[in-house]
């Protein structure tokens, strides 16, 4: 069974629990692309066995425990925007020990998103950036502070994300998010957005275009240039702008800088045949060799050698490999003689 859509359609809660219970095997693949993010899960018999999380700024990471595959469920259980595959043909291996079951999962997800519902107020979501708050000294007030909470302090930098102070912590994201709200509300941190994730498809740069138009050429900016280029009135004639320059005869539009001649390729090589080799073709023996020299004729555009060649080889004392190839080549090569012949 293969199903795909989107996650604003149907949330991942909703595909996990179905493809746990109905007990399935395969990949299911979710892009987040606003988040640049993916998730691959594998699954054996509706149980994960396997998680792999590809981030555009961070790369790509395995998971190997237990805890780590629940991360990686946990954050593809918070996206409420992208895309989601399931391939039942992409099995995973059965040698890995770990298998995670899907309903206590989805039970932790439920508390946890109980915890976000209550703090998105101020933490909207798993990406900003915490940072300290621009006061005097003087003006901070006393504060009591737990453990947790001073060592959250200790990872502000302005740089990192939750997810990623989370992760120097080993805590789960949702209590570090917690402990972050906390410290907002007793007025120690502000959140900011996180750079914005490079695309993995860029736009090509409009300069060159833009410089190829400013350089076509305009006719009729001159009122006497244009009634030298299309005469006084020419209303009943037919344009063609091949005739009065506007394009040149190989059908490109007219630039005021000309374009460069075309490039020619190079002519192949002659066929190089040893002495030995020379007299297998001569004496109309060497099956291989003619078809060789076959296909040098034809690289030159000699079809008719080519097919001559072609005829001897199927015709030689050593045998080619492939005979019905060798008769296929001839009867194409033969019709397109045909056709280019005047």
């Amino acid at each position: 069974m293969g199903i795909e859509g989107r996650l604003r359609d149907l949330g991942l809660t909703d595909v996990l629990q179905l493809l746990s219970g109905g007990r399935k095997s395969g990949t299911l693949y979710c892009d987040a692309p606003l988040l640049g993010r993916r998730i691959r899960l594998g699954f054996l018999q509706g149980q994960i066995v396997e998680a792999v999380i590809d981030d555009a700024t961070t790369g790509t990471s395995r998971a190997v425990t237990t805890n780590d595959i629940r991360e990686v469920v946990h954050e593809g259980l918070r996206w409420r925007d992208g895309s989601f595959r399931f391939a039942s043909g992409e099995v995973p291996s059965a040698q890995s020990s770990i298998r995670v079951a899907v309903e206590p999962l989805l039970m932790d997800s439920a508390r946890q998103a109980e915890v976000w519902s209550r703090i998105e107020g101020r933490v909207s979501h798993a990406r900003v950036v915490p940072t300290f708050i621009d006061i005097e000294p003087e003006q901070l007030p006393l504060l009591r502070l737990s453990s947790q909470q001073w060592e959250i302090l200790t990872h502000i930098d302005g740089e990192r994300d939750l997810v990623a102070i989370a992760e120097v912590m080993d805590r789960e994201l949702t209590e570090t998010a917690e402990l972050v709200h906390d410290l907002i509300v007793a007025g120690l941190l502000v959140l900011r957005e996180a750079a914005p994730v490079p695309r993995r498809n860029p736009t090509p740069p409009v300069s060159p275009v833009i410089a190829g138009a400013n350089d076509l050429w305009i006719p009729g900016a001159d009122p006497e240039d244009a009634e030298a280029h299309f005469g006084e009135d020419q209303d009943d004639t037919v344009f063609d702008p091949v005739q009065w320059g506007v394009f040149t005869d190989n059908g490109l539009p007219r630039r005021s800088t000309p374009w460069p001649p075309p490039r020619v390729a190079p002519p192949l090589p002659e066929p190089s045949l040893d002495q030995r080799e020379l007299v297998g073709v001569a004496e109309g023996r060497d099956g291989p060799l003619l078809q060789r020299l076959g296909d040098d004729c034809a690289r030159r555009g000699d079809l008719a050698s080519a097919i001559s060649h072609w005829a001897d080889a199927l015709d030689a004392t050593v045998p080619v490999a492939d005979v019905n190839r060798v008769r296929e080549v001839i009867s194409l090569a033969t019709r397109l003689h045909a056709l280019l012949q005047p």
